[in-house]
């Protein structure tokens, strides 16, 4: 699946491409972590991989931290890494991000 707005796309499309991407990036991060924890640095890259679209390294940071101060997301420290894993509440926000997905996308 490639997500990354591209050269032909109209301005509407790269605008919607935009906001389902990068301005909904905290949705994305909770899907990769609700199959398994991972380090913040690993995220940007699977990211690219799985779902098209390449955020800022900053930005995934950014957002993992807001993340965490939300208590979506949680940091088990493995020597001086930190693991991110995603935590009940994160769970539950990623279920209603995809319930509202899948109604809106009923169109």
């Amino acid at each position: 699946m490639d997500l990354a707005p591209s050269v032909s796309d109209t301005p509407e499309m790269a605008r919607l491409k935009r906001m389902l991407t990068t301005e909904s990036l905290w949705m994305w991060l909770l899907i990769l972590l609700s199959r398994k924890p991972r380090h913040a640095y690993v995220l940007r890259s699977e990211i690219k991989d799985e779902f098209g679209f390449m955020p800022g390294n900053v930005t995934c940071y950014k957002v993992l931290y807001f993340l965490k101060s939300g208590g979506y997301v949680g940091i088990k420290e493995e020597g001086r890494k930190k693991i991110y894993y995603i935590t009940r509440k994160g769970r539950k926000e990623l279920a209603k991000a995809r319930l509202f997905l899948k109604r809106a996308s009923r169109v």
